[in-house]
């Protein structure tokens, strides 16, 4: 998603408050981020979780959002 919106790693970083090598991080997979992360991360796109994760439909016909790696 920051690739879509033209946003180097550096840029993205800045606009939220985290490290560059924290950006590369959770984008190479190194490591999961908290929701709190994943939540100022999606500011500076914007979006929100919601909107970042795919909803998913489960066998008794209700929707939820999976937390998935």
């Amino acid at each position: 998603m920051r690739q879509i919106y033209g946003l180097s790693q550096r840029e993205l970083a800045k606009r939220v408050g985290l490290t560059n090598s924290t950006i590369s991080m959770i984008e190479r997979n190194a490591v999961s981020p908290s929701v709190a992360s994943l939540k100022k991360i999606l500011s500076g796109i914007p979006m929100t979780v919601t909107e970042f994760l795919p909803p998913i439909l489960k066998p008794n016909g209700r929707w939820f959002i999976a937390l998935m790696n």
